[in-house]
């Protein structure tokens, strides 16, 4: 019996035991649930960054949020992050303006414009030079008072290449990649690329290696297949990255462009290229002392037979965007010092006779008055262009179409006009003409807000004959598609 009692005694301990440590390991489970819980809810306010593989903690409601299921990142708190500095308004503007911002790093600045899809970049105190314009995939927005990008724009802006999961970013700035890389090169048996121009080295950014081997022969690495996409046969290679491509140089000295798939271009046969406009894939092209331009797969555009491709914009106050593209339209070509025009598919649109293109004069003296006017380049309300002749000036458009005679004394821009219409003018004969008016009212260009009356045809015409006479005299006048059009602009 008392064998049985302690049997019994031992196995309500052990039943005793067991209750215990289920309790334990229901008490674990429980904490492991509760830690579990806590660090999925830090989570959800801690975001995890990771920068040239440094863990940082940042708070994630301040660094990012998503809108239309992507992610955009508070640019002022990224560029904290890289150490790149923050102001708001633009780079060249000098003032502080809420709706832009941008960030500068030790070698460029990029600006961030609210609502626009673009980032604009800018080499470090080129203020002349104009800005580098990159697409992004969706517009910069501002929340909470605050501007935000989409990643891309980030890497673009900031030159680096991020990495996003769930509830962290890989950062990787393109010191730390150009470190990395340093390192593998030289293992390849390449001379490093850390000496290299800031512009080679973003080519990292794209996963593309600039190698320079011992013989002083450059050659491209795909670094994502490893593998080469260009030989080394080249004595210099530049990276572009507004274009993505590869300018090359041969033993020769001769320039030529490399795609990022390693096919050429355009052949290395030319003294220099540099892009003329990205938008039509042109580029501008030096041989022999004459300029050309070309286009992708070396197809010939201008032959280079000319002196200079382009306007000066040092003399020229309202000239549109490029100094190569005439209202975007046209590419002004010279020789022998004297001026004319082609489209950009290379079709000739004005002879090269003109003594130049817009009006430089500042002042015009009316009834004995001199005032100070703007000088005028083109007019975009009628796709005109100023060109000039034997000190007399006039107005084509685009199309080659002569709107005003060669022979006015002065077109110009008055300060502060009533409306658009009465912007600008022509000096002619001792009179002062609205050009606007007049082109409407000889049907060229349509604004139903300008009536016609009798009298302005009456004076439109007298100026005709007056104008015709000069002409006749000078020899001066280009012949258009519709000469009686023509004639009564004046």
């Amino acid at each position: 019996m008392e064998w049985d009692s302690e049997e019994e005694t031992t196995q309500k301990g052990m039943k005793m035991s067991s209750k215990i440590l289920l309790a334990i390991i229901t008490c674990i489970i429980l904490i492991i649930i509760l830690i579990s819980v806590l660090i999925l809810n830090m989570q959800r306010t801690t975001y995890s960054v990771v920068v040239d593989n440094t863990a940082v903690n940042v708070n994630k409601n301040n660094l990012i949020t998503e809108v239309d299921n992507t992610t955009y990142v508070n640019i002022e708190e990224f560029a904290k992050l890289v150490q790149y500095e923050y102001h708001k308004g633009e780079y060249k503007a000098f003032t502080i303006q809420e709706d832009k911002c941008y960030v500068q790093g030790a070698n460029e600045t990029a600006t961030f414009y609210l609502n626009d899809n673009k980032v604009c970049k800018l080499p470090l105190n080129h203020l002349t030079e104009d800005y580098q314009e990159y697409s992004i995939s969706g517009t910069i927005k501002k929340i909470n008072n605050t501007l935000y990008a989409p990643i891309d724009a980030i890497n673009l802006a900031f030159n680096v290449i991020v990495s996003e999961t769930e509830n962290s970013f890989s950062i990787y700035t393109l010191d730390h990649l150009v470190t990395l890389y340093n390192e593998k090169v030289e293992t390849w048996g390449y001379t490093g690329i850390d000496d290299q121009n800031f512009e080679n080295k973003k080519s990292l950014l794209y996963g593309y290696l600039i190698v320079k081997k011992e013989n002083g022969l450059y050659k491209i690495i795909d670094d994502k297949n490893e593998k080469e996409i260009v030989s080394d046969k080249y004595t210099s290679i530049q990276f572009t990255e507004n274009t993505k491509e590869f300018f090359v140089t041969n033993s020769l000295g001769q320039v030529g462009i490399i795609n990022l798939d390693g096919t050429t271009k355009i052949e290395p046969v030319y003294n220099s290229i540099s892009a003329l406009d990205k938008k039509s894939d042109l580029y501008l092209v030096q041989k022999d002392k004459k300029y050309g331009v070309v286009k992708s797969g070396n197809i010939t555009v201008i032959y280079p037979e000319y002196d200079s491709i382009g306007i000066d914009t040092k003399k020229i106050t309202n000239t549109v965007d490029s100094q190569y593209l005439i209202l975007d339209t046209l590419i002004p070509v010279c020789k022998e010092n004297k001026w004319g025009a082609f489209d950009k598919e290379g079709k000739k649109v004005l002879n090269v006779e003109y003594d130049g293109f817009g009006c430089n004069l500042e002042t015009v003296e009316i009834n004995g008055i001199r005032k100070g006017v703007k000088p005028v380049f083109t007019i975009e309300k009628c796709n005109g262009i100023v060109v000039e002749k034997n000190e007399k000036y006039g107005l084509v458009n685009t199309k080659g179409e002569e709107l005003v005679p060669i022979a006015v004394d002065n077109i110009y821009e008055v300060e502060n006009p009533e409306n658009e219409n009465s912007k600008y003018f022509m000096f002619y004969n001792g009179k002062e003409l609205n050009i606007i008016e007049r082109l409407i009212a000889a049907n060229l260009i349509e604004d139903n807000s300008i009536p016609e009356t009798q009298q302005e045809n009456n004076e439109i015409n007298n100026n005709l004959i007056d104008a015709n006479s000069v002409n006749n005299s000078q020899n001066t006048v280009t012949t258009s598609t519709n000469q009686n059009d023509v004639n009564t602009s004046l």
